[in-house]
């Protein structure tokens, strides 16, 4: 039996978002990482807001620019860390398959 038939993208993706939810709640994402995170992004926006009037059309697009740029970081974290979630407990679970075969094999 091969394991990777038996492994959907549906059910990864149940499992990850999930797990997602899980990981979200209890770890970095409360610390002082992500703190540092919204405090650089803060810095940036005080430092557009200092931009002289004169230039509001410039402020205005850089701000524009500097937001889509953050949610795209953020939308490339999220699909890098569903890929290493999902290639990970394959991986994982393909391995522990592989062992109990094994043990299996050696009580023949």
């Amino acid at each position: 039996m091969n394991f990777n038939d038996l492994i959907t993208d549906s059910l990864l993706n149940t499992i990850y978002n999930y797990k997602f939810k899980t990981i979200y709640k209890d770890s970095v994402f409360k610390t002082k990482i992500r703190e540092a995170q919204n405090n650089k992004y803060l810095d940036i926006l005080y430092a557009i807001e200092n931009i002289p009037p004169c230039f509001n059309s410039t402020r205005k697009n850089i701000k524009s620019k500097v937001e889509n740029y953050a949610k795209t970081i953020k939308e490339m974290d999220y699909y890098k860390n569903e890929s290493f979630y999902k290639n990970g407990f394959i991986d994982g679970y393909t391995f522990l398959l592989e062992m109990q075969k094994q043990k299996g094999d050696e009580n023949k």
